[in-house]
């Protein structure tokens, strides 16, 4: 777990093992708000359990749940990137396809956004049917499943890595 200060060494932010993730505190309380639609509040609770552990996937997703509420485009994705530096597991990747699939149906991009989403099936089929209705509905179109070989060129002229980031599997296989 990330840990804001390591009293050893008198050093602020280090990597550190610590007996409890306070930032799930923040999470719980910020995803209140959400669910009361008080975005900026939820936004600054959120951000507070951001600083004490920035490698929480989840408060990355909440934080970014409530700049799509607000329609923040570009602090959307730029959330969406910072999780997708962190995530490792089969769920969190396809939940950030399909967050880059939104972000890409949002700025008339159907191409990518379809690509996204069938690229979010191959880690996990949960809320693929939902995020292909929203895409197809918004561009009146349907598009045949690619192979995945097509997906990962798509995903790679889009600048997205496939699956977890190469610099988070290195920092896994160190802890191991």
């Amino acid at each position: 777990l990330y840990h804001p200060y390591n009293f050893e060494k008198q050093e602020k932010k280090q990597i550190a093992i610590t007996q409890v993730d306070l930032s799930g505190a923040y999470f719980m309380y910020g995803g209140m708000m959400l669910e009361q639609r008080q975005y900026d509040k939820a936004l600054d609770i959120l951000w507070k359990g951001y600083e004490l552990n920035p490698v929480n996937v989840s408060i990355m997703f909440a934080i970014a749940d409530a700049y799509k509420e607000k329609k923040f485009l570009k602090s959307y994705i730029s959330v969406i990137r910072k999780a997708h530096s962190c995530a490792v597991k089969k769920s969190e990747i396809a939940r950030i396809y399909r967050c880059y699939a939104y972000y890409y149906t949002q700025i008339k991009d159907y191409d990518a956004a379809f690509s996204l989403v069938y690229a979010a099936k191959c880690f996990d089929a949960q809320g693929f049917s939902t995020s292909l209705r929203e895409i197809e509905e918004a561009s009146g179109k349907t598009f045949p499943e690619p192979s995945v070989e097509e997906l990962k060129n798509t995903l790679k002229a889009l600048n997205i890595s496939w699956g977890a980031k190469e610099l988070t599997i290195s920092v896994i296989s160190l802890l191991d």
